[in-house]
């Protein structure tokens, strides 16, 4: 891999003219233009090759035998679906095999809603079939993992099920406990919704999408347009992923023949309660019938009435739900394409396979974007263009069931993973609309910018740390891995339903195929430049500014000395990350040995796992990365400096000690392996 000596001489006086002296610096400046790989000739020639050789006529393809039957995780169909996407990979020339994990999937057998009061009433429970909206396995709209429940009471409106929510409600005199609930999607994971509802004595919940939030408040409704039906359920699970990722029998390790295994009642992530979901008419009827106080400021929806808490026994509803409560077999397909110089180090595209019902966006649109970036990997490969890191492509299963298949990839390999995992880039959903999207984690900026440099088309991107709610979380989590997801957005309104299919995504998402070609494409992109660079240069500068610009948000509260310590270690960090980025920057025009760099490469790859603390959230096995988490109190989104979070809702103790020195003991670490790094990169270049 030559480097273009006179272009990285230029790189370099720009990125030391920003940086400046190596000087502790609250407010750093952006770094740009430092990735080593950016002037590579066989970079420009990989990127360049990519781009003329995807196909749009394939990726819809793709899409449109991918989404032609529902792909439950478990189900004969998934199995197929898994052959499939194993039997495209060896097309693309790779390696690819399929391996199997037996976990607990529960599959809804019964179900009812039923209104005894004020008068007789049943819910559907089912989709009407619009045109060319037909489920191809009608599925019973249990939320996946609830409790087997029968359960009569009142019935009080929750808005969405928060814990603010809760305390709105109790200050209008109404009495929730041992009341069935019903509350709309939106602000949480419905997982955490029913650990809330539990946590505050309901009975059962009831879930619906209000057409405020994805109906014809926002537009035209399928199949005249994009959004939501009134007739329209969102199936999913209720697993609490901010607690546990994968099999919850199973935590930690892989759940493979012979694993120990928990009993049903000591898993953990499992609610308390049963939970439905009912579509926005059945809401309608149930919410029009309920008295009470009416419902507090940020309460009212847009069905056409006044909404009421109800609480009272006016409205008497009986729910009822059975599941069949059995392990199952799952399969990811993995394939790779293996490094040249040092292949223990990889980058991983990452896509899942499992829908509830045909799941054209969700998720054959991310599968068809995998496939196609093994295409174009497998095709450079075939041509005699290999990455000088591994690239392994992952086809998880049971993601919607809770994130089962990849965490039990993760707890399978993890000392692989732990070694040598760079980044993961992850397709979920990532098709929806016109609008091209990047979103990254600060430190894969270098990469990032050197695959959309390539693009004939301007391109903004977001440096966004990533929470949880897909199959980059067991990655983030259990190894401080890096994520990126690439997309193209729009209006999506049939999430989880019956009418994402084929049709839909040729009507609104993507009619011919080019947005899941250009995702594709700048996806395997970014997985090149990570691979392919001479040096994993990951962008510690703008990581340790944002480190910096988070402890800012959070700093009110803590004592002097608290203060002191994380100031103090997060001002070491920069001067590290300033002195590392600058060495790279160097050594990058000096145009080095790639296999004189092995041993730098290595201690670059192993940063993120500095940042690791095996017992930093207790209650929630697979959470150590020290600098973001899993907020638990929505299951989805990014929760920065948990342990911090957490130390600041403590009195002044050892906990709180512990808990502010867990987070000084991972700067010091990570400050520590950059110098090293640093070093090792000086005395690879003598």
């Amino acid at each position: 891999m030559k480097l273009h000596r006179l272009v990285l001489l230029l790189l370099l006086a720009t990125a030391c003219a920003e940086l400046g002296p190596a000087e502790p610096d609250s407010k750093l400046p952006a770094t740009r233009g430092l990735a080593p790989s950016v002037a590579a000739p066989q970079m420009q020639l990989a990127l360049a090759r990519m781009r003329a050789h995807t196909s749009p006529a394939r990726c819809s393809a793709h899409l449109k035998t991918l989404s032609n039957n529902s792909r439950l995780a478990g189900s004969a169909e998934s199995r197929l679906a898994a052959l499939h996407v194993q039997q495209q990979f060896l097309l693309h020339g790779l390696n690819a095999r399929i391996e199997e994990h037996e976990v607990l999937l529960p599959w809804p057998l019964e179900a009812s809603v039923e209104m005894l009061a004020p008068f007789a009433w049943k819910a559907t429970l089912t989709e009407a079939p619009l045109a060319q909206a037909a489920e191809s396995t009608p599925m019973l709209p249990v939320l996946a993992f609830s409790p087997d429940t029968e359960a009569t009471g009142r019935v009080v409106y929750l808005n969405r099920g928060l814990a603010a929510d809760y305390a709105a409600v109790a200050s209008a005199g109404v009495a929730v406990q041992g009341a069935i609930g019903i509350a709309r999607y939106g602000g949480s994971y419905r997982g955490t919704k029913l650990r809330i509802a539990a946590e505050h004595g309901l009975a059962a919940l009831v879930l619906y999408c209000d057409p405020q939030d994805d109906g014809f408040v926002r537009g035209d409704v399928w199949p005249k347009g994009p959004w939501r039906p009134m007739d329209s359920l969102q199936r999913g699970s209720a697993l609490d992923i901010g607690q546990i990722m994968g099999d919850p029998l199973t935590p930690g390790v892989g759940a493979l023949p012979g694993a120990t295994r928990l009993a049903l009642q000591d898993a953990v992530g499992i609610p308390a309660i049963g939970g439905i979901a009912i579509t926005a008419a059945d809401a309608s009827t149930l919410l029009s019938a309920l008295g009470g106080p009416v419902v507090p400021t940020g309460f009212q929806g847009a069905l056409p009435f006044t909404y009421h808490l109800g609480g009272d026994a006016k409205v008497m509803l009986r729910l009822s739900a059975r599941s069949e409560w059995r392990t199952r077999t799952i399969q990811n397909v993995i394939a790779e394409v293996r490094g040249t110089i040092d292949p223990h180090v990889s980058v991983m595209l990452s896509a899942h396979r499992d829908s509830w019902g045909p799941g054209c966006v969700d998720n054959a649109g991310g599968t068809a974007a995998l496939l196609e970036c093994a295409e174009l990997i497998g095709r450079l490969a075939a041509q005699g263009l290999r990455p000088a890191r591994t690239i392994t492509f992952c086809s998880f299963d049971a993601e919607e069931f809770g994130i089962i298949g990849s965490a039990e990839y993760a707890e399978t390999h993890e000392r692989a993973l732990y070694a040598g995992q760079a980044l993961c880039l992850n397709l979920d959903a990532s098709i929806t609309g016109p609008e091209f999207t990047v979103s990254a984690a600060p430190e894969a900026g270098h990469f990032v910018r050197t695959a959309l440099a390539a693009r004939t088309e301007p391109t903004e991107w977001t440096p966004r740390v990533a929470g949880g709610g897909s199959d980059h979380a067991p990655f983030l989590q259990r190894f401080a891995t890096p994520s990126v997801s690439v997309g193209s957005e729009g209006p999506y309104g049939v999430y989880h339903s019956a009418y994402d299919t084929f049709q839909y995504m040729q009507r609104f998402a993507d009619p011919e195929g080019r947005r899941t070609s250009d995702v594709a494409c700048t996806t395997a992109s970014i997985a090149w430049a990570a691979a392919d660079s001479t040096l994993l240069a990951f962008d510690v500068v703008a990581q340790a500014r944002w480190a910096a610009s988070e402890f800012e948000k959070v700093r009110a509260g803590l004592s002097s000395a608290e203060l002191s310590a994380i100031d103090t270690a997060l001002r070491s960090l920069q001067t590290a990350a300033l002195a590392l980025a600058v060495q790279i920057a160097r050594a990058a025009s000096s145009d080095p040995d790639p296999t004189r760099l092995i041993g730098a490469n290595r201690l670059l790859a192993n940063l993120p796992r500095h940042l690791l603390h095996a017992d930093m959230e207790a209650g929630r096995p697979g959470f150590r990365n020290v600098l973001v988490g899993i907020d638990p109190a929505d299951g989805y989104s990014a929760f920065p400096l948990p342990s911090l979070r957490q130390a600041k809702d403590l009195k002044a103790g050892p906990l709180r000690v512990r808990a502010v020195g867990v987070l000084v003991e991972a700067l010091q670490r990570l400050t520590t392996a950059e110098m090293q790094a640093t070093h090792s990169i000086q005395q690879a270049l003598l």
